[in-house]
């Protein structure tokens, strides 16, 4: 997709229709089969909570008008959706994952599954075959949830930086969490598991990392971006890189406490449990971070067998 925020919206949900379609029949049977309310209701909680964020921001509502954009074209082709549905679908993490969870205070039943994509982010010349950034990242998620992340968005704005992420149909954002912007960052991210924190009046996670993509020109900026009114929603461990100079960095974005890790040689871990010890003391519950029964504990044993392997062969990927 390319140019102006509705005419790539457009291209969008042109090009998209058909897929967005079953992407949106399947949350809307997942989200009532998990929580027993239907999508209406995570339809107005995303009216109420996000559109204003979208509509009135510095960036003179262009996020809201992609995703109009994105609902003009699946109409022209022939799918019936709406505004609130694409916006809501944006946001089905954070509603099902925070907002309900708070709202009910209890956890839908497939969010209770437990947490268990890895990643891994390396750098520099003891490590990578030419001295540069090797991420990798996998991916667990219910195949019925992960059968919408099917798509690889290759994104040019007429402002920005370019995209080019893993995505599903309709999304702004990656959701899977895998990109790299034309400036050269790339990144990656596992969930915390256990996280607890959420104030719904800040802004969505979605919002945050698209703007961030679209417009963070270094490190720096790119955390930056993701720390303003952030709301704690789909808390993350991100591992970025900056292809231009081959720094790496891992941001552990919590909601009272951030951390920030950065290394010119050497690697990031990411396996659900966050590093940080405040974080995962004090906004986390029942993590089990040493205990191979919970998928916390797993997850690292996971990382680290991988991560040793980093650090001792040369990594010689095609994908490099």
């Amino acid at each position: 997709m390319e140019g102006e925020s509705f005419d790539r919206g457009f291209q969008h949900g042109y090009l998209l229709a058909q897929e967005l379609d079953k992407a949106l029949t399947t949350i809307k049977f997942t989200s009532e089969w998990d929580t027993g309310n239907t999508f209406d209701l995570f339809e107005n909680v995303a009216i109420n909570l996000y559109d204003h964020w979208l509509d009135n921001d510095e960036l003179g509502g262009e996020v809201k008008t992609e995703l109009e954009g994105i609902v003009a074209g699946a109409l022209k082709a022939g799918v019936e959706i709406s505004y609130p549905e694409i916006l809501a679908w944006n946001a089905n993490i954070e509603l099902l994952d925070n907002w309900w969870s708070q709202d009910r205070n209890t956890q839908p039943g497939e969010f209770m599954r437990g947490h268990h994509c890895n990643s891994f982010i390396a750098t520099g010349d003891k490590i990578t075959a030419d001295g540069g950034i090797v991420l990798a990242h996998n991916t667990w998620d219910t195949y019925i949830n992960s059968n919408s992340a099917n798509i690889v968005m290759d994104i040019h704005p007429d402002r920005g930086n370019s995209i080019l992420m893993q995505s599903a149909p309709g999304f702004l954002h990656s959701g899977t969490d895998f990109f790299l912007t034309g400036i050269g960052i790339i990144g990656a991210e596992t969930s915390i598991a256990g996280f607890s924190g959420y104030e719904e009046k800040k802004a969505p996670e979605f919002y945050r990392v698209r703007k961030a993509m679209q417009y963070a020109q270094s490190l720096d900026e790119w955390m930056e971006i993701m720390q303003v009114n952030n709301n704690g929603e789909y808390a993350n461990s991100w591992l970025i890189g900056d292809i231009r100079t081959g720094e790496i960095a891992r941001l552990e974005l919590g909601l009272k406490y951030v951390g920030i890790t950065r290394k010119q040689e050497g690697y990031f871990w990411g396996c659900n449990v966050v590093e940080d010890p405040r974080t995962r003391n004090q906004e986390c519950d029942n993590v089990g971070y040493s205990n191979l029964l919970q998928s916390g504990g797993v997850g690292c044993v996971g990382s680290n067998f991988w991560l040793s392997i980093a650090g001792k062969l040369t990594l010689n990927l095609p994908w490099q």
